[in-house]
């Protein structure tokens, strides 16, 4: 498979910066889609249902968010693309005649058992992964921070190996507990991993696939589908708003102290597994049949079954 960074450079979270941003990769991908001539265009960027839209090449715009939380790129995008292929505890207010929703999420793809080798917690291993907070809609968000990392640390350092996966520059007093993994790498401490802490929404959903134990520490907390729902349903994680200190650390030390918490996880994860479809070999058949594989879905819920 051939790999093409269309945009290698990182951008500023300012309004303009993010504009200027997306411009550039819709200029560099509408000159790329022409050469290369696709059939179809697929991704989650404005600019792939705009190159579509443009060129008349299908476009199928796949996100893992409520369309509260990205409101400005679902103006952006829906408009434009041909279909929005979303989880079915996501919430989408328009364009309902071009939404398919499955019964997975996106991360099942590659953290199906399927895929993915056994996952175990024989060690004592905690893993704090901290965002870098730079999405559009992540402006003024909080997450962990340094004096949550001090508190943290101090506790899981007692009983286990501590990593931190940072998107952020880490303080120096945190170095020597920094991951320095190739990205390619990082599942396979994840799923060593005794508990995950995280202020990362795609790192929770992660932990929860493979049903580790986790905790995000985060101002959306409550406010996004998928992570409702293996919160509530399943029991695969657990959300703190950020700024309540005390519940995190107590919510750890329970962790920590649960000696049959892998287990219960590990049975709710093959109860969430058992209720979902396997998304992998789904988005295989509806990008190769689309778009009658649209129509297919759509008017029949039950037929995306066939891939359990």
């Amino acid at each position: 498979m051939n790999i093409l960074i269309v945009l290698p450079k990182p951008r500023n979270l300012n309004k303009i910066s993010i504009l200027i941003s997306l411009v550039k990769r819709f200029i560099k991908l509408f000159f790329i889609t022409k050469e290369f001539k696709p059939q179809v265009l697929i991704g989650s960027d404005a600019s792939i249902a705009w190159v579509g839209y443009i060129l008349k090449i299908h476009a199928i715009t796949v996100l893992e968010d409520d369309e509260e939380i990205i409101k400005d790129l679902s103006r952006l995008t829906f408009k434009y693309t041909n279909a929005i292929v979303v989880p079915e505890s996501c919430k989408i207010d328009t364009y309902k005649d071009k939404v398919v929703k499955y019964s997975g999420y996106m991360k099942l793809s590659y953290l199906h058992p399927k895929y993915i080798e056994n996952v175990n917690s024989f060690n004592k291993i905690f893993f704090i992964r901290i965002s870098s907070l730079n999405a559009y809609h992540d402006k003024n968000k909080k997450g962990l921070s340094e004096s949550d990392l001090d508190d943290i640390i101090k506790i899981l350092n007692e009983n286990g190996k501590v990593y931190i996966s940072s998107e952020k520059k880490l303080p120096l007093k945190f170095k020597r507990f920094k991951l320095n993994c190739k990205p390619i790498d990082l599942h396979g401490y994840i799923k060593r991993s005794h508990l995950i802490i995280s202020d990362s929404q795609s790192m929770t959903v992660e932990a929860a696939m493979l049903g580790i134990p986790n905790i995000r520490y985060s101002d959306f907390v409550g406010k996004i589908g998928v992570l409702n729902e293996l919160e509530y349903k399943y029991g695969l994680s657990y959300g703190i708003k950020s700024g309540n200190k005390k519940e995190l650390i107590n919510k750890i030390k329970q962790i920590i102290n649960d000696k049959e918490i892998f287990d219960r996880f590990q049975l709710r994860r093959r109860k969430m597994l058992n209720d979902k479809i396997d998304v992998a070999s789904f988005f295989s058949w509806f990008i190769h049949n689309f778009p009658a594989s649209f129509n297919m879905v759509k008017n029949n819920r039950n037929y995306q079954d066939r891939f359990k």
